[in-house]
């Protein structure tokens, strides 16, 4: 696992990882009707979309609005600034995965899971969904981190 300690981008995967798991749970407990909707509305933009730029931009809202439910988005932004390979690696996370691919359908499912979850205040439901988020996000992380370290 050195490969982990000497990756900055690996780095910052992981504490992403911990911290949305955490930020997660907390939105399940203060969520309100007006978060749910707000989540609603962004899953259905995302799954309206077919362009993978706009679906990105909704990926990161979803996210962003469970970080600000959670009343940690000082977090999130903070967080943006001090993990800039990550961040540019994720900007073109869509373009990795394409549209209407398995892994396309995989994690649009995952996001509707992740909803579920947060609606019916199910945490196991969602850490699980979270975690299957992430290790979707690691598979092509490491792909694309080995790809570039064999170059």
């Amino acid at each position: 696992m050195g490969y982990i300690k000497e990756d900055r981008t690996l780095q910052s995967f992981f504490v992403r990882l911990v911290y949305e798991c955490e930020v997660v749970q907390i939105v399940i407990k203060k969520r309100t009707d007006f978060d749910l909707k707000e989540l609603a509305s962004i899953l259905d933009e995302m799954k309206g979309s077919s362009e993978l730029n706009e679906i990105a931009a909704y990926d990161s809202s979803f996210h962003r609005r469970l970080f600000a439910i959670a009343e940690e988005d000082d977090f999130f932004e903070w967080y943006q600034l001090q993990s800039k390979s990550l961040r540019a690696f994720l900007k073109g996370f869509w373009s990795y995965i394409g549209y209407q691919t398995d892994y396309y359908y995989d994690l649009m499912e995952i996001h509707t899971n992740i909803y579920k979850a947060i609606e019916q205040q199910d945490e196991v439901l969602a850490l699980d969904a979270m975690q299957k988020h992430f290790s979707i996000l690691l598979l092509e992380l490491l792909g694309a981190t080995f790809q570039h370290g064999s170059e």
